[in-house]
């Protein structure tokens, strides 16, 4: 493997795809004149019909020491970060969808931090801001009575119930660079991949008190509303199946904890699943499906099966499928 060319403190990433109604406030946030030396912000358009490239092109001019435009064409998210792993010179490495922005004083206090340490995983809060309300919900990926912010931990060493966001994870560069796998392309809800397939490499992780991204939701087009979800559930459960095949390859060789840590982040995208399928009109096709889905967690992903815990499944084994139609009911109340 090559030596990584480091020119840069650090590497944002911005798929691009016909955000035009966004993507000034992203790029106008990533706008750290300061900084010029240690960040790149690479915007990966990817094959945006609309009036996004323009707008991003006036950052590029205006600052080239920052911003680089990829143009490429449209292959969807994973895509447009895998083009950005190839293409990243800086130490670490972080994503922030076209879509969304960052707090400026909060992203140049973290660029302050990531000048003082060496460790493979800078962990941060985020906030979910939405659209219509400009109302603010903090979120944050552990018991915050057990961090010591800007202490180094290993991996192996963290909270039980601790998990990874990708708006929440700044990963070493080098790590992407050196892991096989690549995202999913032309597929959605890839975002679980790009924090799973690194954990083979990780040893070491630290938490700052910060809330960098901001995640706008409320949006009737993202990819994470119930009907977009039902409109895409073959690509979710692509991603899921993947992600089973990468547990089967990786499970044997990591620490019991990395293991653990793997198994309950797999089950959370296959209780995902279980919510859609739910969330379809009741019907033996779809109750079909979720058995079908069982019996493969059952038969060959005990680990994985064991974590999945959320009450509507565990009403489902209890009973046989009995209650199937009513506990499609609800889930359809719930996952609108």
């Amino acid at each position: 493997m090559a030596a990584l060319i480091q020119s840069k403190l650090l590497s944002v990433v911005v798929p691009m795809y016909n955000v035009e109604r966004y993507i000034q406030q992203c790029l106008e946030s990533l706008f750290c004149r300061d900084w010029k030396e240690d960040l790149e912000v690479l915007i990966i358009n990817d094959g945006s019909s609309d009036r996004s490239r323009r707008l991003a092109a006036k950052f590029e001019s205006q600052c080239p020491q920052i911003f680089r435009i990829i143009d490429k064409e449209n292959g969807g998210h994973g895509s447009a970060i895998n083009r950005g792993i190839s293409e990243a010179v800086g130490k670490y490495f972080r994503v922030v969808d076209g879509d969304d922005w960052v707090d400026q004083k909060m992203f140049t206090q973290f660029l302050s931090y990531l000048k003082e340490i060496d460790t493979d995983v800078v962990i941060t809060g985020y906030y979910w801001v939405n659209t219509d309300t400009g109302k603010r919900k903090t979120e944050k990926l552990y018991d915050c009575s057990a961090i010591d912010y800007g202490r180094e931990y290993q991996f192996d060493a963290l909270p039980k119930d601790f998990a990874l966001k990708m708006h929440a994870v700044a990963f070493k560069t080098s790590i992407l660079k050196q892991m096989p796998a690549r995202m999913d392309e032309h597929c959605f809800y890839v975002d679980v991949e790009y924090i799973l397939f690194p954990l083979p490499y990780i040893k070491t992780v630290i938490f700052y008190d910060l809330f960098v991204y901001q995640y706008r939701v409320g949006m009737c087009t993202q990819s994470v509303s119930a009907k977009m979800m039902r409109n895409r559930c073959g690509q979710h459960e692509q991603v899921l199946y993947r992600l089973l095949k990468f547990y089967e390859d990786q499970a044997p060789e990591l620490s019991n904890y990395k293991a653990d840590f793997l198994a309950a982040s797999v089950a959370r995208v296959a209780v995902s699943q279980y919510k859609i399928f739910l969330s379809f009109p009741a019907s033996s096709v779809c109750c079909q499906k979720i058995q079908t889905l069982e019996k493969r967690l059952r038969q060959k992903y005990q680990p994985i099966y064991k974590h999945v815990r959320h009450p509507a499944i565990l009403l489902l084994r209890a009973t046989n499928y009995f209650l199937y139609p009513a506990v499609s009911c609800a889930v359809r109340q719930r996952f609108k």
